[in-house]
């Protein structure tokens, strides 16, 4: 129940109002001198930890077939091509509404998956509401938008890369013949009646060309489209005839009109030109603000990242990050929390890779840096026709939901807590929760409780979670090994801590609020506290 701040519960402890804190087993309240020495108590025995995990679902686009493929390691050994691990989740002679060019996709924390379709020039919205695993029963696609008939009139011809956030979907749509816009679409809806169709939910947010006011249809082609994590809308741009240079365009309303017009576009990463002129179709940003793009003609991906701040990326601060061995055809590039890329290749076989900088020198040019997740012809299940573009499942993306309110330590630093993985009763690993910055070489434990969040003032910070509380064995933030900064971790692989069977609560279907409580020298109370992290808990 996302969203709701509950009142503290009647079960409190008498100790000062505190919340009634209970340990691995079901120990009595601490009082809050206790709570201040549990830094110094001798840390319990490192939970097991395992580097694998199972890999994240994946929707898949098949415009050869007209369908949506999604893609599961459900035996654990790290690909997808056992038996029903490829299977349909729609196809258009089974459901309601026909694709015909399905090329952008999406998949969001709610369980839905986007997709839009380049020649029925709409966006459909799929569910499986049923949970049968597919979804042709009525009501499970729906029409989330569609050009002309909405309120607004806005016509949406040949749409490509889609990104949302925050409940706004960002389409990239770039016409076709002699006639139309190319344009970033911005949707939202508002009255929450299921599709973005009614009046003000359609927005035309940047016309980079009207052929009404003359031009060539060659002058843009806008392919993708993202929110960076500075917020600001990127687009990636692919104009035929050089009036657009090649690249990623940074968007930045700075009138705060509600839309971008001239002088607003800002060419952020033009790639050097090549012998063979480059076709970018996919682009993504990861944690630390790279960016990554394909070019399919010259079998490469490009990584860019704006290390001095300037707003541009400039010589120095890309590179050729992987460049394909052979013929290959890389269409969309997609970055996961676990650090990896993950690239969609359309050759001769649809292949889905999985790839790390393991040695850390920038570049993926070691064969065992590159694992494939996905082969057609090898794998058991469902056979994918052409991969024009897949999306990470949005639940392992976002598994959690930050909230409340962090406390700046003594240092001045607040820690935030993130995620990555899937939460899971059975997985026995692969569920990391991390805060970060923390002070270095300092202890703390993790809060965790089943009623709810909260919200009320503790030890110089806020308590966000509701008691009855739970707490683990005590870490280590790590970080710089002498001196005091900001350079700590806390992390713990919360499906690990509930495979010990320290708390049988610990199902799945429970929601849990977690906070991150550590030890500050040096702040009034010797104590910090990060914000909330609530997730759910699955099978």
């Amino acid at each position: 129940r996302l969203g709701a701040h509950r009142a503290p519960a009647a079960g409190r402890s008498r100790y000062l109002g505190r919340p009634r804190i209970l340990g691995p087993t079901n120990q009595p309240p601490m009082n809050r001198t206790l709570l201040r020495l549990l830094p110094l108590l001798v840390a319990a025995p490192a939970l097991a930890q395992n580097g694998y995990f199972p890999r994240p679902p994946v929707y898949v686009n098949d415009s050869n077939n007209d369908k949506v493929i999604r893609l599961r390691d459900l035996d654990g050994n790290g690909n997808y091509g056992g038996a029903g691990e490829s299977s349909v989740f729609y196809d258009d002679t089974l459901g309601f509404y026909a694709l015909t060019n399905n090329i952008g996709i999406l998949s969001t924390r709610d369980g839905a998956v986007f997709i839009n379709d380049s020649s029925n020039d709409y966006v459909l919205r799929l569910e499986d509401l049923d949970g049968d695993g597919v979804c042709h029963s009525a009501g499970e696609a729906t029409i989330y938008f569609e050009s002309f008939t909405n309120a607004a009139g806005i016509g949406m011809l040949s749409a490509a890369g889609m990104h949302e956030q925050g409940g706004i979907l960002w389409v990239a749509v770039a016409q076709t013949g002699s006639t139309g816009k190319d344009y970033i679409l911005r949707l939202e809806d508002l009255n929450g009646d299921g599709d973005a169709q009614d009046v003000n939910e359609a927005l035309e947010y940047y016309v980079i060309s009207d052929l009404s006011l003359g031009g060539s249809a060659s002058n843009s082609i806008p392919q993708d489209v993202r929110v960076g994590r500075d917020g600001f809308v990127y687009y990636l741009e692919q104009s035929s005839n050089g009036a657009w240079a090649k690249g990623i365009y940074r968007l930045v309303d700075t009138d705060n009109n509600g839309i971008i017009t001239a002088g607003e576009s800002i060419a952020f990463f033009t790639p050097p030109v090549l012998p063979s002129a480059g076709f970018h179709w996919g682009m993504d940003q990861d944690d630390s603000g790279a960016w990554y793009m394909a070019d399919t003609t010259n079998e490469l991906i490009w990584r860019a990242r704006d290390t001095n701040g300037n707003g541009l990326v400039e010589a120095g601060e890309y590179q050729l990050w992987w460049q394909a061995p052979g013929a290959s055809l890389i269409w969309n590039v997609r970055c996961g929390p676990d650090g990896a890329l993950y690239a969609g290749e359309t050759q001769s076989n649809e292949r889905l890779f999985r790839m790390v900088d393991a040695n850390g020198d920038g570049q993926i040019n070691v064969p065992a840096e590159v694992t494939t997740l996905y082969d057609e012809l090898t794998a058991v299940g469902t056979v994918i026709g052409q991969q024009r573009g897949f999306h990470l499942d949005g639940a392992w993306l976002q598994p959690s939901v930050s909230y409340c309110t962090s406390q700046a330590n003594s240092l001045g630093c607040s820690g935030q807590m993130s995620s990555f993985g899937t939460p899971s009763a059975s997985f026995g690993s692969g569920f990391f929760i991390r805060a970060t910055p923390m002070r270095n070489q300092k202890q703390g434990l993790l809060f965790y409780g089943t009623t709810g969040r909260d919200s009320t003032p503790f030890l110089g910070g806020t308590m966000c979670v509701q008691g009855p509380l739970r707490r683990t064995p005590v870490l280590v933030s790590g970080g710089s090994a002498t001196g005091d900064d900001c350079t700590g971790t806390f992390a713990l692989d919360f499906n690990a801590y509930i495979a010990t069977g320290v708390t049988p609560a610990l199902v799945a279907g429970v929601t849990l609020d977690t906070q991150f409580w550590a030890r500050d020298s040096g702040a009034p109370n010797n104590t910090n506290l990060t914000n909330g992290l609530e997730f759910v808990i699955g099978n």
